[in-house]
């Protein structure tokens, strides 16, 4: 409920200042779509235990965003995005069958950074490259498959609570094109997370399990 206010808030302060900013502050609201591929970097932190990627999935992204452009060249960009993202892992300890598990996630991502534009590359396009930081907010979690069973043994999942925050970089690079009064863009991005998105496992087992986040991204959007 926290999450859905401050989301909500996020969204109205940005239709706000679209609505009541003049031409000349330079505040562009927009709206943008991906296509992100998803995969992991995955560790044990237990020795003797070996753990694993298991495999990429392409995944969803959207949301508003808003540039702020204080000169030609800069500008700072943020947004709200509803962003998923995967948790893929597989272990192997000696004398034991492997586990492997798959997990969707969810986050709201609230993305803060510098963009940089080129000079015109041609006829009303431009480039750009923008970098920065991304608080994300847990919102969902889902296990789409697994083999682990618990101590009766029932299929069950054992990641028992992933962290309900993350905080990550992101950078990219892309072209804008004016078409009319509403420029519309598309580029590619990268993003990695810094936080292991696991909390705890299953029955108290101590957490030998680290996960992060990261993704390619493949992006379009228009400006209003």
């Amino acid at each position: 409920m926290v999450m859905k206010k401050i989301a909500l808030s996020f969204v109205f302060a940005l239709i706000s200042l679209a609505t009541f900013a003049q031409d000349d502050t330079g505040f562009k609201l927009g709206f943008k779509i991906g296509t992100p591929i998803a995969f992991n970097s995955v560790k044990s932190t237990e020795n003797g235990i070996d753990a694993s990627p298991n495999g990429s999935s392409l995944r969803f992204m959207a949301g508003p965003i808003a540039d702020i452009v204080w000169t030609e060249r800069y500008a700072l960009t943020t947004g709200i995005l509803f962003t998923t993202k995967q948790a893929n892992y597989k272990t192997q300890v000696s004398g034991v069958d492997a586990i492997s598990e798959k997990y969707g996630l969810q986050y709201i991502q609230i993305p803060v950074g510098l963009k940089l534009f080129t000079d015109e590359l041609f006829t009303n396009g431009k480039g750009y490259v923008n970098f920065g930081v991304q608080p994300e907010i847990l919102v969902g979690n889902s296990r789409k498959s697994g083999n682990y069973t618990d101590g009766q043994g029932r299929s069950a999942s054992l990641v028992r609570k992933f962290s309900p925050l993350d905080v990550g970089m992101f950078i990219g690079a892309g072209v804008e094109y004016q078409l009319g009064n509403n420029p519309i863009f598309g580029g590619i991005g990268y993003q990695r997370s810094f936080i292991n998105s696991v909390s705890s496992l299953d029955g108290g087992a101590t957490n030998f399990l680290s996960i992060k986040q990261n993704l390619f991204v493949i992006e379009v959007g228009i400006k209003l």
